[in-house]
């Protein structure tokens, strides 16, 4: 008997340590699954961040690339607006020395015909003492009086009338006409 009481004893500590190796282990298979759940449920979230990373991360790249786009229009626009200033610049540039270039033209016209208009004066000038002096000469046979020298003297203020309007003429004209680069017109 005390050996099967030994016997039973140790069925009944074996049937024992296996109950407590049993429940040992099914509470550590119950925190492995747990803690494999919650593996699960951290790798879903990781994924979903990863997700949401990559979403954002090509949302950003999609805005650089219109960013980048928006900087070449601009820099394109720019260069098109330096371009049209420097545009507009040189067509005042050359509009001013268009106005230069006919208020010089005009200012020589002006000076031609006041020339012409004295070398006119002078010329009727002329033409008005010779024609005295043609009727003084004829009023002097007229009366009787055909001296020499009296038609000598009326041909002689007759010429120096003619002299003195070619003079007046000659010193009417400008020596020079006025200075502008011809070029710059161009």
């Amino acid at each position: 008997r005390g050996r099967a009481e030994a016997v039973i004893a140790e069925a009944e500590a074996l049937r024992m340590a296996s109950a407590n190796q049993e429940k040992e282990t099914r509470l550590e298979y119950e925190q492995t699954r747990e803690m494999v759940a919650s593996m699960i449920q951290q790798e879903i979230e990781a994924t979903a961040v990863f997700k949401q990373l990559q979403g954002m991360k090509e949302e950003a790249r999609k805005q650089l690339a219109e960013a980048r786009n928006q900087l070449c229009e601009c820099q394109i626009r720019a260069a098109v607006l330096v371009d049209v200033a420097s545009s507009q610049h040189r067509a005042q540039e050359l509009e001013a020395r268009r106005r230069m270039a006919t208020e010089a033209a005009e200012a020589a016209q002006r000076n031609l015909a006041k020339t012409r208009q004295h070398e006119k004066a002078a010329l009727e000038a002329t033409r008005k003492a010779l024609e005295e002096a043609r009727h003084r000469a004829k009023e002097a046979k007229g009366l009787g009086r055909s001296t020499m020298a009296q038609s000598a003297e009326a041909e002689a203020v007759a010429e120096a009338v003619e002299d003195k309007a070619t003079r007046e003429a000659v010193d009417s004209v400008p020596a020079t006409l006025p200075d502008f680069p011809i070029a710059d017109i161009e």
